[in-house]
This record gives C-alpha cells, structure tokens and sequence, in this order.
C-alpha cells in the first residue's frame, strides 16, 4: 500500500501541476502570455522577417510566431481622428466576423468598435492618402485576452489613444511608414526552457549582435510567467516530497513492529539453528531474505496497481523518478530493520547503545535547526531547505519526545509503588519495564498525530500567503494596468474606473496611483488610493483619511460656480478638480464668463463622478488688466439644474480674490487645512526613518514642493508596494495637498478590483482601455496539489498508528506469555488482566497523540508560515498557527483517535488456547 502510494501520488501530482503550469502559461493574459519583438519594417521586409524568425527559432524550439505591419496614425478624409492601419495575413484565424467579410484588394475590414467610433458601415468608402477602400466587413477579436494579440489597444478596444482603428488590409495597401510586430506564443516546450527563451534582456542583446533585423524593442512577460509556473510546479512537487518523506519514516517505524513480531515468532527455530552450527551472518541473510520474499513483490505490486490508479486519476501521470527512489528506500530500510533483528546465542549489545541513540537524536535535531534556519532566512523558492524544514523538524522532535519519555519512565524507580489497586500496579511496573519496547510504536502514534496537525496548518497557512501574495503585488485580486488619464472632459467617454466598477463580476475597484517619494534621503513607494475602498480590495484598512464633509451629491450630474466679478473687458474660465469615490480624479472644464457680471460657470461630470469630492477651484483671467472675484456659490447640480449639494464659504480656502496681469490665476481649495498629510508607514520604512505614529515628516515628490505630512498609522506592509519600504496615503488628500502645492498631479495608472473572475473583469478592460494594457491576479492554485499529500498522508499514517499497535500488542503477547500464567496465579482476574493492558496501553497511546500535537504544532509555527510563502513565491509570511483548517483537523484527529481506541482494544487482547480454552 505505501508502495502504490508514493507511485501514485508522485506521479499524480507531476501530472497534475505539470499540467497547471502549463495552462497557467497558455491562458496568460495579453502581454504575459507572449514576447513581442517591434522594428521599423526595413526596406526588404521579407529579409528582415526571415532573419527575426531565425533567430526566435535558435531559442524556441516550439512557438507560433505571427508577424504584422501597422502604419499611422493616417489622416482619412471625414475623419477628424487619425486611423491606424494593418496588414496582418494571420487576424482572420483569430477575430470573428461581425458584419460583411474579409478584405480583397481595394479593401479593408474595420475593427467593430472602431467602426461604431468611426461611423462606418460595410459598403463605405474610406479615403486615406489619396486612395479609396471599400469596407468590406467590420470584426473583433475572438479571444481579446490572447496573448496572439499583446495588449495592443487598438485590436481590442479600437482606439490607441486618440487614434482609431486598426482598419485591416493587404501589405501592398498600407501607405506611409510602418513597424513591424512579431508575436511569439510558445508551444510544447518545456517551461523552464521558454522562461530561458524568453528573457528580454537576452533576447535584446542577441539582436543586438546579429543586427539584420536592424533596432529592435523587446517587450512581454512570457519570461516571468513561465518562471513563476515552473517555482510553483516545482514547489508543489516539494510540498509533495516533504509529507511522503514523513510518511515513509511512519511506515518504516510502524512496519519495523510487524518484523520484530516475526524475529520474535521465529525465536525458538533461531536457537535451533544456531545450536546445530548456522552462523550469525547466515540468520542474518535469512532474515533479509525473508524481508526481500515478502517486501520486494509486494512493493511491485503496489507500484504498478498505484501506478494504474493513478492514470485512471489523472491520464497523463508517469512514472516519477521521486517516487521509484522513495519505494526503493522504503524497502531499503525494511531490509536493514530485519539485519539489525538480535540473533540468539550472540554476545549482548554493549551499554554504550543508549549514548549512542542519544547522540543521534542531538546531531539530528541540530540538523533540523540547521533546516530550519535555512528556510526562515530563503528567499524566493522553497528549495531542499524548505523540503527537509518539516520532515527534520518533526522526526527530531518526536524523537525526542518518545526517547525522553522512556528514559524518564526507567528512571522512575518507585512507579506504581503507591497504587493500591494490583492490576493498576502491575500495569505501571510493567510499562516501566518493557519502556524500550513501546518507544518505537509511541513513536508511530507521535509522527501521525504531528502529521495530522501539520496537513490541518499547511492549507490554511498556503491560503493565507497566496492571499499576502495579492495584497503584496497586486493590491487587491486582481490589478490591471493602463493609462488612465487625469483629465476628463466633456464628452469624453466614462472614466474606465467606472466603467470597471460598475461590472456585474466586480464586489470593489478603486484607482490606485504608485510613485516614488522621498523622506530627506531616502526614497519609498507611496500607494495613493480612496481609504475608503482599502478594506473591500485588500482585506485591511490601511488607509489614513482625514475627516471631510460629504462629496457634491449623489444625484449630480455637473457642477456650478456662481461668481460676481468687478473689472472691465475680458474674461473668467473655470476647472473644477474632482476626485470621484473610485479614485479617479477629473479636471472639468467650466466655461467662460465676461468680466464685470454675475454668472454661472457649469461642466457636465463624467459617468462615475455622483457624489464625487471637489478638491480645487482653478479661475484664470484673461484679455483684461486686473478684476476682483466673489465666488457666490458652489454646488453640484441635478439633470434639471438644481442644487444637490451646496458648499459652504467656510468649506473654501477663500471666497474674494483680485486677479491681475501679473496673477492671472486663482486656486480655491475646497476644505483645506493646515494639518499636515496623514501617512500609514510601513513597518519597514519607519524602522528605516525611526518614525513613530504621531511624528511629522516632509514627503517630497519627483516635482512640486514638499507635502508635510504626519504619521497616523504603522502597518506590517502597505498593499501593492511589492514588499518595498513604502507609505499609504488617501486619494482626495494626495490630491488636494498636490495642487495646492503645485497645481499639478500625477497619473493614476493601476485599478485595483475585488472580483472572483479576473478574466470577466480583464475583457472589460481589453474592451475599454485605449493604451497598452495588463490585468494580473495572484495566487498559485495549482500549488494545492501538494498541499492536498498532506491529508493523504495524515490518513495513512493514522493506518499505521492502529497497525503499529496491534503489532506491539501481538509481540508483548509473546514477550510476556509466562507472566500472564504468573499473574492468573496469583489471583488476578481475566478482567484485571485485561484492564491492566488496557491500562498500559491506553497510556502509550493517550501521551503519543498529545505530545504528536504538540510537535506538529511546534513545526508548523516554526516551519509553514516560511514554507507557505516560498511556495507561492511571496514575501510576507502568514502568522505562525494564525489559521487552521479546523474541520480537517477534527476530522484527521477523530480517525486517529478512533485508529488509537481500535489499536489499543488489539492490543489489550487475550487470545484463547484453542485446545485448553485458556485465556494466553
């Protein structure tokens, strides 16, 4: 059985995560999934072609290459926007009609939503430097997330910035200069070797040398998806190798009590033999004969049935190199058991035995410190140390505990002396006597019980660093990628933050900018996002906010500036800065008013902008020598153009201000302060500043003056920042305090979401991104495969505990046949007899499962919060025991406690003499 276990579950887990990791790299999103090499087409683009792809073929043995030519932006007469054309023979294979059919010469198919953008209908002609094509059908891609497609804005959302397109057409058709694009997605390559292949700064460089294909760009993530496939495929396979190592220790102890039982049966025909002239060396062979007969067929046997289940299981399982060595030690280990079986008539082992034991359990626990260390000081993969950390760890401490445990019972000289009960005397005399023959099944029971524990930590304690792997690189589930843009104004298109949000797949998203700040001389990472969205994307509110009253009203749909200004000739233009509740932030054009009137400045908010927080008021004057403003009211406003929200004179940083030639603008600020910024530090930049919450600091961005700021909170780390020495600070006060230092701000170019289909929300942001884009979530699924061994291995080792302990009561049995008659002798009833092996055992049995709790929760502290993160390659490491998966670890401990109960009544029991009807 332990045999056909390890076949079969190495097998199945290679299988398994082989396959994983391979799909992880297949279903990549956009530029993660591919390579993208970019030149200008040179004059023989055929040349240049066949020289890129030589190149690509020297390092990927497998891959598709496609290749296009994209010209523009193009002037198209009608059309007030440039438009980007492509010659792509390959599209068709991977985008879907929506209307007409492909192009012939003459003609072009336009991309769908461009088109729309465009006006554009299947039998329109299209003008472009002075040559007419007839549209001939209108498409869009078939899969926009396939790394067939990089990310290019263009193909998925029809738009790049403020050009359209692309318009699809023969290479003899596209005017003007153009660049050339080949899309390299791998094939059956083995991972390890694309994450080789693929790294840009190589392939940069061999370019580079070889030079035909003239200037180059190398862009893509294929080279860290597939590393990071490749660490969690092999991490898994090391969870994998960690809970069999243990189980085999479980299984060697526990079947060394069925081959003591057999050298103990064969005892009398041992003396026999040796008393008519066989040697030592011969029982000895013999003895390993016996092991091999019965181990070795019984061990293919399970192999090959483990093998055959395993395929069933998972189709694709082999046979794993691992597991043929772990069934080779196995029986290994058996053999040498029945070497070291005493012989009789032979020269007793010396005292120096215990010393010796001693010894070895001393250098074994060093070497689980060793381990141990090891592992809490790796970074980046699990590695040998990470693999070793818990079976060491274990082992030595339940050597320990079992080795202890019989020492201090032989050293109690006076046990049972004080009970008055016989049977209770005999019971603790006895198991002071035969201590040494219960410390091997103890030892059983103590590595079952630790591994119960362990398998009910380690998934909980994977869940929670996959989750801290999120939180640390993405911020939240998922994070995508894409410009943004500070500016929105009338008539623009939703702010993408909303159009995110407000996606039924979509529980939060909020947009987050990331940039380098200073603090004196030293640089962070500062993540500016709504506070008020921390906890729903990340799982905690890090996020310091300052106490404001409420936006501009839920029902608004713009915004207005009452103004009474004092002057002659010229006039007054507004910008109204808004950060919406999403984080997105808006610049909105209010109009202009001649000088020397009353008016209304007005701007239509962007969709998402309802209840959005108005951070500053810009006034400009122009085409006169000076005049004096009094804002007269600000509100946002309703569809029908009433006030939803006023706010206050004492809301604005002034409300009458003089404008001049010489300062011909005016910033409000809407609910100033002169309280410094609130900041959340990180633990590891205030131990690096020596701050403490309540102390100020001057953060200073790349451009503009410093923020002064205070410390309001201290946190393990701040989400996003990629484990850097970093700071957190609110959307709407980074932004108030920005353009009024400044009257500048920077870009938000990330979204943060909460969502359980990261590829529903990434179509959403192919659909409507107009830069390059890249949607990442976090996590490792695949490593759960080898987390699952775990439990497996739990459940045979609880076998082995109930296996183990019939055996050692079978042995006992035999080992203390005469003092059975003995006791009956002197009175002891079948009953007491009986209750004093209860007794004895239930002791053994009782002690082992706690001390086996105590050590697999000692390991687990010491070993899976740095084990769990390595796996999923991440940097913050769960708290030790900060989550346990408490119905499998009820369910682990019931079975053992059930295995034990069931292994102690086998144990306690007294056979029948089938001639005499004696109890024996």
């Amino acid at each position: 059985m332990a045999s056909g276990l390890v076949i079969g579950v190495t097998g199945s887990v290679a299988a398994t995560t082989d396959a994983a990791a391979r799909e992880a790299v297949d279903g990549a999103i956009g530029l993660d999934g591919a390579v993208v090499i970019t030149a200008d087409t040179a004059s023989d683009a055929a040349q240049q072609d066949a020289a890129v792809r030589e190149l690509l073929a020297d390092r990927f043995t497998s891959a598709d290459i496609t290749r296009s030519e994209t010209a523009g932006p193009i002037a198209v007469d009608g059309v007030a926007s440039g438009v980007e054309f492509v010659a792509d023979p390959g599209l068709p294979d991977a985008a879907t009609l929506v209307d007409g059919a492909w192009p012939a010469a003459g003609q072009t198919a336009v991309q769908a939503s461009a088109a729309q953008a465009l006006g554009l209908a299947v039998g329109d002609t299209v003008t472009a430097e002075g040559a007419d094509l007839e549209v001939s059908g209108t498409w869009q891609p078939t899969d926009p997330l396939a790394p067939r497609w990089a990310a290019v804005p263009a193909s998925t959302s029809g738009r790049d910035g403020d050009t359209a397109g692309p318009l699809l057409v023969t290479a003899d058709e596209l005017a003007g200069p153009s660049t050339s694009r080949w899309v390299v997605v791998p094939g059956d390559q083995s991972l390890a070797d694309v994450a080789r292949a693929a790294d840009r700064a190589a392939l940069t460089d061999a370019f580079a040398v070889s030079g035909a294909a003239g200037a180059v760009t190398v862009s893509g993530g294929l080279a860290e998806t597939a590393a990071r496939a490749v660490r969690t495929s092999d991490a898994a396979a090391g969870l994998t190798a960690a809970a069999l190592l243990l189980l085999l220790v479980v299984v060697i102890v526990g079947s060394s009590r069925l081959i003591v039982l057999g050298a103990r049966r064969r005892a009398s025909a041992d003396e026999l033999l040796r008393a008519r002239g066989a040697s030592r060396g011969q029982l000895i062979r013999w003895s390993m004969g016996e092991v091999v007969a019965v181990a070795a067929p019984a061990a293919v046997i399970g192999a090959v049935v483990g093998h055959l289940v395993s395929t069933v299981v998972t189709p694709q399982a082999g046979w794993s190199l691992e597991g043929v060595l772990g069934v080779v030690a196995l029986v290994a280990a058996l053999i040498v058991t029945a070497a070291v079986q005493p012989v009789p008539l032979t020269r007793p082992r010396r005292r120096s035995a215990g010393a010796l034991r001693g010894v070895g359990i001393a250098l074994l626990l060093a070497a689980a410190a060793v381990a141990v260390w090891q592992l809490d000081s790796a970074t980046g993969e699990l590695g040998v140390a990470g693999i070793a950390a818990v079976p060491l760890l274990v082992l030595a401490l339940a050597l320990a505990a079992t080795a202890g445990a019989s020492a201090w019972v032989l050293r109690r000289t006076r046990l049972g002396r004080t009970t008055r009960a016989p049977w209770l005397f005999v019971a603790l005399r006895s198991l002071r006597a035969r201590a040494t023959s219960f410390s091997a099944t103890a030892l059983v029971v103590v590595l079952a019980s630790a591994l119960c524990v362990a398998a009910a930590v380690l998934p909980a304690a994977v869940t929670t660093a996959e989750r801290s792997v999120a939180v640390d690189e993405n911020g939240a589930e998922l994070r995508a990628g894409f410009a943004l843009g500070p500016i929105v104004t009338v008539g623009d298109e939703p702010a993408p933050v909303a159009v995110i949000a407000e996606a039924p797949e979509v529980a939060a998203a909020a947009a987050v900018l990331t940039t380098d700040v200073e603090v004196g001389d030293d640089q962070l990472t500062a993540v500016v996002l709504p506070a008020a969205r921390a906890e729903a994307l990340t799982g905690i509110a890090f996020a310091p906010r300052s106490q404001r009253p409420s936006g501009i009203g839920g029902t608004a749909v713009g915004i207005g500036i009452g103004i009474t200004s004092r002057g002659f000739g010229g006039t007054l233009s507004g910008t109204a800065w808004l950060a919406s509740a999403d984080g997105a932030l808006a610049a909105i054009d209010l109009g202009a008013a001649p000088v020397g009137a009353e008016a209304v400045l007005t701007g239509a908010l962007p969709a998402g902008f309802a209840d959005a927080e108005l951070l500053t008021i810009d006034l400009r004057l122009e085409g006169a020598d000076s005049a004096t403003v009094t804002l007269d009211e600000v509100s946002g406003l309703d569809a029908q153009g009433a006030a939803t929200a006023e706010i206050a004179a004492d809301r604005l940083s002034r409300d009458a201000f003089s404008l001049s030639s010489g300062q011909q603008r005016a910033t409000i600020v809407v609910d100033g302060t002169d309280a410094p910024l609130p900041v959340a530090l990180s633990a590891s930049a205030a131990a690096l500043l020596g701050l403490a919450v309540g102390d100020e600091l001057d953060v200073s961005r790349t451009s503009g003056r410093d923020l002064p700021a205070t410390v309001a909170a201290i946190v393990p780390v701040v989400p996003g920042a990629e484990g850097a020495r970093s700071l957190a600070i609110d959307t709407a006060d980074f932004a108030r305090a920005s353009l009024d230092s400044s009257s500048s701000l920077p870009t938000p170019s990330d979204v943060w979401v909460a969502t359980d289909d990261p590829k529903a929300v990434a179509r959403v942001v192919a659909a409507n991104a107009d830069s390059s884009w890249t949607v990442r979530g976090g996590g490792s699924p695949f490593v759960s495969a080898g987390v699952a061994v775990w439990g497996v291995a739990a459940a045979v080792a609880v076998l082995m505990a109930l296996v183990a302990l019939a055996a050692n009561g079978a042995l006992l049995r035999r080992l203390r046949a005469g003092d059975e008659a003995a006791l009956a002798a002197l009175g002891l009833t079948a009953r007491e007899r009986r209750a004093r092996r209860l007794v004895e055992n239930g002791i053994v049995a009782g002690a082992s499962v706690i001390a086996g709790a105590l050590v697999g929760a000692a390991a687990s502290a010491l070993c899976l919060p740095a084990a769990s993160a390595l796996a999923v390659g991440g940097a913050t490491r769960p708290a030790p025991l900060s989550a346990v998966d408490g119905p499998l670890l009820l369910g682990l401990l019931g079975a053992l406690l059930v295995a034990v109960v069931g292994g102690v009544v086998a144990a306690s029991h007294e056979r029948r003499d089938t001639t005499t009807g004696a109890r024996r």
